[in-house]
């Protein structure tokens, strides 16, 4: 298991970065390895180290298509939490809220991420309290509450920024975007998916990448510039393939 743990937290920060498909591919290779380690981690009650692999998994969970299994690993480990220090249980639940929002359920998903954040500001994280933030302003968003979600996504940025964390920031610019596009102000919704775009191209993230390509293509279809978003959205799509 502890074998486990070392490779999911190697390849974490790289499903993020230009080397995705490769350490994506590697943890294919190992999946029924880690399966195997996640559920000798819950049958032998070492739950602090069955989290920690969960809550670095979520992201291959996501690409994989395999939320619903992340969400089994994570609840089954969440519900025997008790003594697990709070810096693992803020990345878990933030973890849990992810799965569950990748499967539609945003009632779940709000609740895991403001546990996430009450852990992560109890502990001083302030990597984890950008990233919960950035996704309860997609939620608030998502729910028309673009006032709330625009405050959120703020602070979210300005968290984000401080600790460099090019990744969250870029979430949050996402949905500030889609929030000035939603009051037909495209000239902002461009110019916020414009910054967005800049920082995950320098992740080197394609899969990201590919969703900005297809929101400021989008937003500038919309706007008029056909030939602009044209070519943004083959772009996109030749990375997304």
């Amino acid at each position: 298991a502890e074998r486990y743990l070392e490779l999911v937290l190697a390849a974490e920060p790289e499903l993020t970065r230009a080397n995705q498909a490769l350490w994506l591919n590697r943890l294919d290779e190992e999946n029924d390895n880690i399966r195997a380690a996640l559920s000798w981690t819950i049958a032998s009650g070492q739950v602090e180290l069955g989290l920690q692999l969960a809550g670095a998994l979520v992201r291959f969970w996501s690409t994989r298509g395999l939320m619903g299994e992340g969400r089994r690993w994570l609840g089954e480990a969440l519900a025997s939490s008790e003594g697990v220090a709070h810096t693992t249980l803020a990345k878990a639940y933030f973890a849990s809220g992810y799965a569950a929002l990748g499967e539609g359920d945003f009632v779940p998903a709000k609740e895991a991420f403001e546990r996430s954040l009450e852990l992560a500001q109890e502990v001083g994280d302030s990597s984890a309290e950008a990233a919960t933030l950035a996704q309860l302003a997609w939620l608030a968003m998502s729910a028309g509450q673009f006032e709330e979600a625009s405050e959120l996504a703020e602070k979210s940025t300005e968290l984000a920024t401080a600790t460099g964390d090019k990744l969250t920031a870029s979430g949050a610019l996402s949905t500030l975007a889609e929030i000035a596009a939603a009051n037909d102000d495209y000239a902002e919704a461009i110019g916020l998916f414009e910054r967005g775009l800049a920082l995950r191209r320098g992740l080197g993230d394609k899969r990201l990448t590919a969703n900005s390509l297809l929101r400021l293509g989008r937003a500038e279809l919309t706007r008029g510039d056909d030939d602009r978003a044209t070519a943004l959205l083959e772009e996109g799509l030749a990375l997304a393939r």
